[in-house]
């Protein structure tokens, strides 16, 4: 397979019109997703990444890959199964353990 050939595997199933019920976990996240502390998370995140310089590698990995494959033969779903392991192996430590933290403190 070469590296412009996207893997069916990556992809999560689709459910259809029928989705499971949410489980207790599930229903969490959601609720969570719709607090001020959900946004300030998301915020934190960008910004600790962009600080890392983690957003200018992952845009470096993209024009790697288009230009690898061919700007016009490239589909954004190649473009996202190619990168995407990639941005989350380029995500540093240190941003990791810090959200992590805040994560902890959030929830305790």
């Amino acid at each position: 397979m070469d590296a412009c050939t996207v893997n069916a595997n990556n992809y999560a199933p689709v459910l259809g019109d029928k989705s499971p019920p949410m489980s207790s976990s599930v229903k969490e996240r959601h609720d969570f997703r719709e607090t001020e502390d959900y946004e300030k998370m998301l915020s934190l995140t960008r910004k600790l990444l962009h600080d890392a310089g983690w957003d200018q590698k992952v845009e470096r990995a993209c024009q790697d890959c288009i230009k690898r494959c061919g700007v016009d033969k490239v589909t954004l779903e190649q473009l996202i199964a190619e990168v995407k392991p990639i941005a989350r192996q380029l995500i540093p430590e240190s941003v990791k353990r810090d959200l992590l933290e805040r994560l902890e403190e959030l929830f305790m």
